[in-house]
């Protein structure tokens, strides 16, 4: 039986979640249950886009999803196609790259609110719910119906976030006095979940498989943030016992064995922390500097290795938003500004940046999707390898020691070629006779030019035991002499060419073309 583990000391109350977790709606902050009250067709429509294509950094309306409520979470999978959250009543919308809206692509089990969707390592898209039954947790089919529904091992509160690791294993994590985090198997097996002892607010998985759970104590004066690694199995543990100065805990994410934790030190600035192991590097990035309370809402990382946060900014005329872009060396850049909050962000392969508008700052809001698009990266060429020069071949592996002789006058059918040369290196090579026709052809080419050497014939020491067009012997030491006296068949024993190659291993082959009369 595997040790379960309790983490932390700290007690337990029933606060409220905090905002600023991935895929949160404000909505579901008070704690108050949504019903469905309606569920709209799976209908397709026309996507309503931006007059002209945005500028880098720009941001511009992708798709008005007729939303009376703002969109929330959103995701990307490999098609670019984006899944967005919306509720009244409560459904996934997908937008294809293509430009088509399904306005309820996916919907919840009655009685549930989705607040959650996400791409899972396999690419599959599940959505987790916020109030209401089990099961909770939906994977959902290329036509957005359910195709495996999760249940978690809790009651009274559903996932705050979830996560699924390259296994298929589902994690997720519950508050309201619970503060436990949970695991259900591959196999849809829900495990007996782990008590936190702090409230939590974002989980995430890396590559190694490794859980990370973020949250902050709910008791003392101010709450204490708190970062905690479990094995994949939820059976062991490591605090990290830093206090990183968040009320609200912070937001998660991984790519590769990186996981990054963005959050808002109490008011004053946003920093990205990065997370290498056991190491809580706090100040690997800073999220806007000079900017006041800048609060971060969604995160993620890019297939181009940077990391795109989205912030709320508080200020004198209202919220605004900002987007950070942070490549590895944590030197943060501002994509885009803009004069209403962000509420979700997703990055599409292209590295095309989608965020949620809440729907608050600035005129004629539209609760709808905003797309930034990237210049796309010049790609590195792919340097053309140098060929490995071929060692040019020597002059010529044999040299003929006298006028070669060709002999019809005995009996039978076969004449004899008589051919002394010497042989430059000692090694192997192969002794071939064709017509003279194939002289300037390549040995491949001149393959059906070959005439037969028949059996009895030497080259050298070695008598051919029966027919063949290419005989091979190997010589142990350089510039040795032999004698060839090949059988022919006299009607072709006529304009002939003894083809003498030199192929030893490891290096280019030479040869030598001995013309017979």
């Amino acid at each position: 039986m595997k040790k379960r583990v309790s983490v932390g000391s700290a007690s337990a109350s029933g606060a409220s979640a905090p905002g600023g977790r991935p895929g949160h709606h404000p909505s579901a902050a008070s704690g108050s249950r949504l019903r469905l009250l309606a569920v709209l067709p799976a209908v397709a429509v026309p996507l309503v886009v931006a007059a002209s294509a945005s500028a880098s950094g720009t941001p511009v309306l992708f798709a008005d999803t007729g939303m009376s409520s703002a969109p929330s979470a959103l995701t990307t999978d490999a098609a670019g196609d984006v899944f967005v959250v919306r509720s009244s009543p409560s459904a996934i919308t997908k937008i294809t790259a293509g430009g088509v809206i399904t306005t309820s692509w996916a919907t919840p089990p009655s009685g549930n609110t989705w607040n959650k969707v996400l791409t899972a390592p396999s690419g599959a898209i599940f959505a987790s719910g916020d109030t209401g039954t089990n099961p909770r947790i939906q994977q959902l089919t290329a036509s957005g119906s359910t195709a495996q529904g999760y249940s978690t091992n809790t009651s009274g509160d559903a996932p705050r976030d979830t996560a699924v690791d390259s296994s298929g294993n589902v994690f997720y994590v519950v508050g309201s006095g619970l503060n436990r985090v949970g695991r259900i198997t591959a196999g849809n097996t829900a495990e007996a979940p782990v008590n936190l002892g702090f409230q939590p607010s974002s989980i995430a998985v890396d590559s190694a498989g490794n859980v990370f759970v973020a949250g902050r104590n709910t008791s003392g004066s101010p709450a204490a943030s708190r970062l905690v690694r479990f094995s994949n199995d939820l059976s062991t543990s490591h605090d990290y016992s830093v206090d990183y100065g968040s009320m609200n805990g912070c937001l998660l994410t991984a790519r590769g064995s990186y996981v990054y934790c963005a959050y808002n030190t109490s008011g004053s600035t946003a920093r990205v922390a990065r997370i290498d192991g056991l190491t809580f590097d706090n100040s690997w990035a800073t999220i806007s500097a000079g900017i006041s309370s800048p609060e971060p809402k969604a995160l993620q990382a890019g297939s181009d290795g940077f990391l795109y946060v989205a912030s709320s900014v508080s200020g004198m005329t209202g919220q605004t938003g900002i987007i950070s872009k942070i490549p590895p060396s944590g030197a943060t850049t501002d994509l885009a500004t803009m004069t209403w909050p962000p509420a979700g962000l997703a990055v599409d392969p292209l590295t095309n940046v989608f965020v949620s508008r809440t729907g608050m700052g600035g005129p004629s809001a539209v609760n709808g999707v905003y797309k930034i698009a990237q210049a796309s990266p010049t790609p590195t060429p792919t340097p053309t390898p140098t060929p490995t020069p071929t060692p040019a071949p020597t002059a010529g592996p044999a040299t003929t020691l006298a006028t070669p002789t060709v002999n019809t006058s005995g009996p039978g059918e076969n004449a004899v070629v008589t051919v002394k040369v010497q042989l430059e290196k000692k090694g192997k090579y192969t002794f071939i006779f064709e017509r003279s026709t194939s002289n300037e052809m390549s040995r491949e080419q001149a393959t059906s030019n070959r005439v037969s050497m028949q059996k009895g014939s030497k080259i050298g020491k070695r008598v051919l035991k029966k027919r063949v067009t290419a005989a091979v012997i190997t010589t142990t030491e350089d510039n040795a002499k032999l004698v060839t006296r090949a059988l022919l068949r006299k009607a072709q024993a006529k304009k002939l060419n003894l083809r003498v190659i030199y192929a030893p291993t490891g290096t280019a082959q030479s040869e030598s073309v001995i013309k017979i009369k």
